[in-house]
């Protein structure tokens, strides 16, 4: 992959308007050093040159979520639902845009219970009661509307079965960081 790399920064700086070579390197960075920031990096690069397909924001956008570069991510998810000519790929854009959303909220909440529980030595009877009296407003809602579910004899915080949000999940690992 490094060999392939380095071939690969040769061809762009011989043919810095191709697309493609840039694809080809993230699709190294990505597949094979498992390097999601620079691969996104680079598919952002090419999602720039007027040649380059309109879907290279939207995988640079997923890869730069899943290396960690969340507020870069929603940035571009923004940018693709808003200039989107075609309503698959405006689709796909507000999808990710509240997948990020609802993984804020219930990352919220979860730490909102684990404080609560702290405090008071139970879990919240309901969100409403967990939220109540805050200085700050907490979406005990997704998106869309539905409530959340809670159970408040575990404490677990997640998204309704009658959402209508088309949740596409955020790695755990990702989700402090959301």
């Amino acid at each position: 992959p490094k060999e392939a790399l380095r071939l690969l920064n040769k061809g762009i700086s011989m043919l810095p308007q191709e697309w493609r070579l840039r694809y080809d390197k993230g699709f190294i960075s990505y597949l094979y050093l498992q390097d999601y920031k620079a691969a996104g990096e680079t598919w952002l690069e090419a999602s720039k040159l007027a040649s380059a397909p309109y879907w290279m924001a939207g995988l640079a956008a997923m890869s730069l979520s899943k290396g960690g570069a969340i507020e870069v991510a929603i940035a571009l998810w923004q940018r693709q639902y808003q200039e989107a000519n075609r309503a698959d790929v405006r689709e796909n854009a507000r999808n990710h845009l509240l997948s990020f959303q609802v993984a804020r909220d219930l990352s919220t909440l979860e730490l909102l219970v684990k404080k609560f529980r702290a405090k008071t030595g139970s879990f919240p009877g309901s969100l409403q009661e967990l939220v109540r009296g805050q200085t700050r407003r907490y979406a005990t809602v997704d998106p869309l509307g539905t409530p959340y579910e809670y159970d408040p004899q575990t404490g677990i915080v997640g998204l309704s079965a009658d959402t209508k949000v088309r949740y596409l999940p955020v790695s755990e690992d990702r989700k402090s960081t959301v």
